[in-house]
């Protein structure tokens, strides 16, 4: 699915950040997160307009055969962090990581970004670097601190 959305968002300066597929309550929903490429913020319109091309286009492709419904989001605030050049971008960003087994004793770890070298993450936790193996990442997302505090 994301090999069939991507160049066409790309063409529209977006990008796409995720693509979740999940049966809810009503129903199955295909949720597409997308972005300006390059940069964070995107409009309502500019969703609209990401959703306006891709849904025929998934139509035409067929991919998913079973009735569901199309969802365009921006991915938020907590911006997840899907692919490894993500540690990259965002480097000096908090972040909070959640692996899917324990590492140095624990599972969930929030610092700031310093990248990443090759499979590993490196997150910072006062003066301690953590390296997290990209393998065990259960989920990594960006964390803005809105309460003005440092």
């Amino acid at each position: 699915m994301a090999e069939l959305l991507e160049p066409a968002l790309r063409d529209m300066g977006k990008e796409l950040v995720m693509v979740e597929y999940r049966r809810e309550q009503a129903g199955w929903v295909l949720r597409l997160y997308a972005d300006r490429l390059g940069e964070a913020g995107i409009t309502v319109d500019e969703l609209i307009e990401i959703s306006k091309t891709a849904g025929p286009m998934l139509d035409v492709e067929d991919i998913i055969r079973i009735p569901y419904r199309l969802e365009v989001s921006s991915p938020g605030l907590d911006r997840p962090l899907a692919r490894p050049e993500d540690y990259e971008r965002f480097a000096g960003r908090a972040a909070v990581i959640t692996t899917i087994e324990n590492l140095d004793g624990r599972r969930n770890f929030r610092g700031i970004l310093k990248g990443r070298e090759g499979e590993v993450v490196l997150l910072e936790e006062g003066d301690v670097v953590h390296r997290i193996p990209l393998s065990l990442v259960k989920r990594a997302n960006l964390k803005e601190d809105l309460t003005g505090a440092n």
